[in-house]
């Protein structure tokens, strides 16, 4: 069922996607960027980021030029309430997270993006459940999908593609693994217009940037460039 599909984001989630984008069940293929050479790789041993501390490093509207936040920036505790998010097919991408974080923000004619954010016990946690939020957190995209390669300094390891949603719009996920976190940028929604690599790589520079920082025990403070 293509609701297994969107297990890990909890129920909210899966209402806020399948609104927003459509539902589509599809097998997504092993989309992968090169694990690119982070000059700030020290994070990949950073802390644990508790509930507070990831909701702090979700982007808020200010750091966003041009785009309008919907609703505020949630955070969840897993390690005290894991309930719908870490049930049935989510379990392995929940084995060993601390807590889940997500926003949502529009633009005129831009569609909109969510941002998420998995934080894990320890880097080495990460790393293991990469490959089964790959499979089972990413926005639902129509096959043929097309690899994105996009360039900027995205942690350890990151995924990207892009294809159409099941409303025929231009559709694009990055996925990263940053240090003890995961992280998604999420593309689509009616009237979207398709993001480049370069802007691609823009957003989901921003977001591991700041995933950086939160692991330092620094204040998120990167913005969105442009």
């Amino acid at each position: 069922m293509a609701i297994g599909r969107y297990a890990v984001a909890g129920a909210v989630g899966l209402a806020l996607l399948v609104m927003l984008f459509g539902e589509y069940e599809s097998d997504s293929d092993d989309f992968g960027g090169d694990e690119p050479k982070s000059s700030a790789s020290a994070a990949a041993k950073g802390p644990v980021l508790d509930r507070d501390r990831t909701r702090a490093l979700l982007p808020p509207r200010d750091v966003l030029k041009g785009w309008t936040s919907v609703g505020v920036a949630t955070a969840d505790d897993l390690t005290r309430f894991p309930g719908h998010q870490c049930s049935g097919t989510a379990a392995p991408v929940c084995a060993k997270a601390v807590s889940y974080g997500k926003s949502l923000h529009s633009k005129v004619d831009g569609g909109r993006i969510m941002f998420s954010v998995y934080g894990y016990q320890s880097a080495k946690a990460a790393r293991s459940a990469f490959p089964h939020l790959w499979k089972l957190g990413h926005l639902p995209l129509k096959p043929p999908l097309t690899r994105v390669k996009i360039g900027g300094s995205l942690g350890e390891e990151y995924r990207a593609q892009r294809g159409l949603t099941n409303l025929d719009d231009p559709g694009a996920t990055v996925q990263m693994r940053v240090g003890t976190t995961l992280l998604l940028v999420e593309h689509g929604g009616a009237g979207s217009r398709q993001l480049d690599e370069e802007r691609l790589s823009q957003l989901a520079g921003m977001l591991a940037e700041r995933s950086r920082q939160a692991q330092k025990g620094e204040k998120p403070s990167a913005k969105l460039r442009g």
